[in-house]
């Protein structure tokens, strides 16, 4: 196949859309990201996956340097912008739609009213559909942090401060995330807190939105996360259990031990155990749909 870069489509030629890999090959890859994410985040990751697939990363609304935001984190809201956005890059076989962390509730919603788009779902830590888990105090904390980052990052301290530790550490490329300089944007780091203020509501829309017919699915856990952060959550046991609903015998649920729930795309070698894990899966939903 012709690899490419960006594909010649208005939906590809915006900073808020990239496609890389081979421009024919099947299935397409789809990747939804969690809350604060920007599209740069999924770089190890797309990286690997672009060598035998064609893949689609995106900035929602308002996140990233949009300068605009619908003002609407409902799911129902980021599926239409979704299929808007698959339908201007032209892409119209089904998919394997890939979703991180609120991505995953996101994607779930998409797949369930989407059915004949969707050929597989891949959900990397994904939030759970229930569980009050950003409660009053969690979001009000949220939010705080989420303006002070504002302010460090839009003055320049943020980054000053990491250049110098860079120097300090023998690193002089040492930068800000993408994540992190986004939330210079006011836009992005308001859609951030409706994402965060909504969250119940995104749940409530995509439990009771359940799929008609079961879907492949390949479910991922962090190995590492600090029991502060789980609010008594079984987190590892949910990701069983969706993936336990998907359809057999192509889905399972894997744990990537060393990995905590941000790391499992920041860092190159858990973000290269996903896409390994992802390559078997696409070589397992290729022999199926030709049998």
């Amino acid at each position: 196949g012709r690899r490419q870069q960006r594909m010649n489509t208005a939906a590809a030629k915006s900073s808020f859309a990239h496609f890389s890999g081979l421009l024919k090959s099947e299935p397409v890859i789809v990747l939804e990201s969690g809350s604060s994410m920007v599209l740069q985040d999924w770089h190890f990751l797309q990286q690997m996956l672009a060598e035998q697939a064609l893949v689609l990363s995106y900035d929602r609304p308002g996140i990233g340097l949009h300068s605009r935001s619908t003002g609407d984190p409902a799911a129902a809201s980021v599926t239409r912008n979704l299929e808007g956005l698959l339908s201007a890059s032209e892409i119209q076989r089904p998919f394997v739609l890939v979703g991180y962390s609120l991505g995953g509730l996101y994607a779930r919603h998409f797949a369930a009213t989407h059915p004949d788009k969707v050929a597989a779902l891949v959900l990397i830590d994904p939030s759970p559909d229930h569980g009050d888990l950003i409660g009053p105090a969690a979001a009000a904390w949220v939010t705080c942090s989420a303006w002070i980052i504002h302010a460090l990052v839009r003055s320049g301290i943020a980054r000053a401060v990491t250049k110098l530790a860079g120097l300090l550490m023998g690193k002089p490329q040492l930068d800000l995330p993408p994540s992190i300089r986004a939330f210079a944007n006011l836009p992005h780091l308001r859609t951030v807190l409706r994402e965060i203020r909504g969250f119940s509501q995104i749940q409530k829309q995509v439990s009771a939105t359940p799929p008609a017919e079961p879907l492949p699915i390949l479910c991922f856990s962090a190995g590492q996360r600090p029991k502060a952060l789980t609010q008594g959550f079984d987190f590892s046991g949910h990701h069983a259990t969706l993936a336990a609903a998907g359809a057999a015998p192509l889905s399972r649920h894997l744990i990537v031990d060393r990995a905590s729930h941000a790391s499992l795309l920041s860092n190159r070698e858990n973000a290269e155990t996903i896409g390994r894990e992802m390559r078997a899966f696409m070589a397992d939903l290729s022999l199926t749909s030709r049998s």
